[in-house]
């Protein structure tokens, strides 16, 4: 059970809750949570399963199976479907699928001068939407952390007594180190303890045994884009690269973000270009960001100065990109010119990217996607050389449109995702 903890730790979704591997010590108790994690995991991702497919794919008797089963139906994890006729002799086969409906999860995603919720039930069941205009940049901590339960409590209103809260996912700009500490520059957050301050709330108003877990928004928005946007299997490696005001970046392994080992893990925005390239706020020269970044588009196509767009991309990053689009569509040569060197910017590392993870694809996303058009064709010629046949023949490079929910809807999977991990600790049986 070792080396599985070690993966948790790496490749949750959240770093906060505990890794089903690394809070126990061998104990029956143990291989009992471990065997009911994989067997929710497996219907999550596979849809409706047989008894006898998911002991298969989960490498568990069928006796064992019906003790775990049994044990998630009382907690209305799971639930059995109408009964299906197989091909040839037997009995029929009453499929599985996740249940969940008394469970309530909440993703949350802050952004600079907005906070969106979602909320939905374990099973995936939306419950409701809600978008509050909170100036978390302006507010800065400890104000904003208040601004934030303050959110957070509203949204208990919505509960009517018929379902329990079970787990809440925070997705911000910024990262979030073990302990569950928030650094955030765009927030002008250093080392805030969110996640016990918003787990404290909660507890406040009488929801005691609720996780709550927090991420960088696009490391939500990665999983979300890998696990439900692409067509791919189950325990495909993504890479993402993203974000709105900035190049960001992910990777997902298994359906789950991997995190390294403090937090950061698939950060590509910094990847080293050209060492004689443009300055970089981050002190080097030649970084993919100031090749691709948005304010780096802008002045490299003489669409804005450096404090101009610098500026706009901070405030109103959806206008930054429309200038970019726009000037591109009319031909603008200048803005053409810019878009064709952050393509080979972004060539450089995507290639470098395939070479070291050898994903099954590499995505585009946020204002990423929405110039693919016209970063694509550079791209594909920084990875494919020249005119030969790659080396990972099997990576895909896709790229998909600009969507601003995508960090609020990866924080709902990522709070769906803590009860699976969690089931014993996060629901009770329902029934007997």
């Amino acid at each position: 059970m070792g080396s599985l903890a070690n993966d948790y730790d790496r490749r949750m979704p959240s770093a906060n809750y505990p890794a089903p591997g690394s809070r126990r010590s061998g104990s029956s108790g143990d291989v009992r949570h471990h065997n009911l994690t994989q067997v929710l995991r497996y219907v999550r991702d596979h849809g409706p399963s047989s008894r006898h497919d998911i002991a298969h794919g989960c490498g568990l008797g069928i006796s064992t199976m019906t003790d775990l089963v049994g044990e998630l139906r009382h907690r209305r994890l799971v639930r059995e479907l109408d009964p299906v006729r197989r091909t040839g002799a037997g009995r029929p086969t009453r499929p599985l699928e996740v249940d969940g409906d008394p469970w309530v999860v909440l993703g949350v995603h802050l952004d600079l001068d907005h906070i969106r919720v979602r909320a939905a039930t374990v099973g995936g069941l939306e419950l409701w939407r809600d978008e509050v205009p909170v100036d978390l940049r302006r507010l800065g901590a400890p104000d904003g952390v208040h601004a934030v339960l303050a959110v957070v409590r509203a949204q208990l209103g919505h509960l009517d007594g018929t379902r329990d809260l079970v787990a809440v996912q925070l997705a911000l700009p910024g990262r979030v180190g073990r302990g569950g500490l928030v650094v955030s520059e765009a927030l002008g957050w250093a080392s805030v303890a969110l996640t016990d301050r918003v787990g404290a709330a909660l507890a406040a108003r009488g929801h005691r045994n609720v996780h709550v877990g927090a991420a960088d928004e696009t490391q939500l928005a990665a999983l979300h884009a890998a696990r439900t946007e692409l067509d791919l299997p189950s325990d495909s490696i993504v890479a993402y690269l993203g974000g709105s005001r900035a190049v960001s970046t992910a990777v997902v392994v298994d359906g789950e973000i991997y995190l390294g080992a403090s937090g950061a893990g698939g950060d590509f925005g910094h990847a080293h270009v050209d060492p004689t390239g443009p300055a970089c706020r981050c002190g080097r020269h030649g970084c993919l960001q100031s090749f691709a970044g948005p304010a780096a588009v802008l002045v490299a196509g003489d669409l804005l100065t450096t404090r101009e767009a610098d500026q706009l991309v901070l405030d109103q990053p959806e206008k930054a990109l429309r200038l970019v689009v726009e000037a591109a569509a009319a031909g603008d040569a200048r803005v053409l010119t810019a878009l064709q060197r952050a393509g080979r910017a972004l060539g450089h590392t995507v290639d470098d990217v395939v070479g070291i993870l050898n994903p099954d694809a590499v995505v585009l996303g946020g204002y990423l996607g929405a110039l693919a058009g016209w970063l694509l064709p550079a791209v594909q010629l920084e990875t494919l050389g020249a005119g030969g046949p790659t080396a990972f023949p099997g990576t895909r490079v896709v790229a998909l449109p600009s969507r601003s929910g995508r960090s609020v809807a990866g924080a709902l999977l990522a709070a769906r995702d803590a009860c699976f991990s969690d089931p014993l600790t996060l629901t009770q049986r329902l029934s007997a």
